[in-house]
């Protein structure tokens, strides 16, 4: 963080209950308020349902995670073995051809389409004797960034 710039929300970790999240922001104020008062800024006043609004944003403002990066995805992609089964390109081979169901879509639909189809890729992983791939959460979000943006389109069967 910059001096006088507060923490992104997005990173650091404010999870749990109300009164967690309002117990951190109880211990940050002093500091906080050294800052502002620095900086020249008043500190906020909340009316209405403004500190109810403010945990909510808090409390998802991590959902969605980091954002992920295509071309660490495809190293991914390579380096896990999917391209095996799925080809250097989506364009399939044992498994289906990921870059006609994947590009587009969003995390959340291609994850779902990940676990719906686990059960018959774990059955194919063992017969051509392979192992079960494990991701850690950056590697998945570069993997699903690369499967959505990343793969390169099916040929146009018309040439255009």
């Amino acid at each position: 963080d910059e001096p006088g710039v507060g923490p992104d929300l997005g990173r650091i970790e404010l999870r749990g209950s109300v009164t967690q999240i309002a117990g951190q922001m109880w211990n940050h104020w002093p500091e906080m308020h050294r800052v502002m008062k620095r900086a020249g800024m008043s500190v906020p006043q909340f009316q209405g349902d403004e500190l109810k609004d403010l945990f909510a944003y808090v409390y998802i403002a991590r959902y969605r995670g980091e954002p992920g990066d295509a071309e660490r995805g495809r190293a991914v992609f390579q380096g896990k073995g999917c391209s095996i089964c799925h080809g250097n390109d989506g364009e399939g081979r044992i498994g289906p051809a990921l870059r006609d169901i994947t590009v587009g879509m969003s995390r959340e639909k291609i994850t779902q389409k990940m676990w719906n189809h686990a059960p018959r890729m774990h059955e194919k992983l063992g017969d051509q004797n392979l192992s079960w791939a494990q991701l850690g959460a950056i590697e998945l979000a570069d993997l699903l960034c690369f499967l959505s943006t990343g793969l390169k389109p099916a040929p146009d069967p018309s040439g255009k």
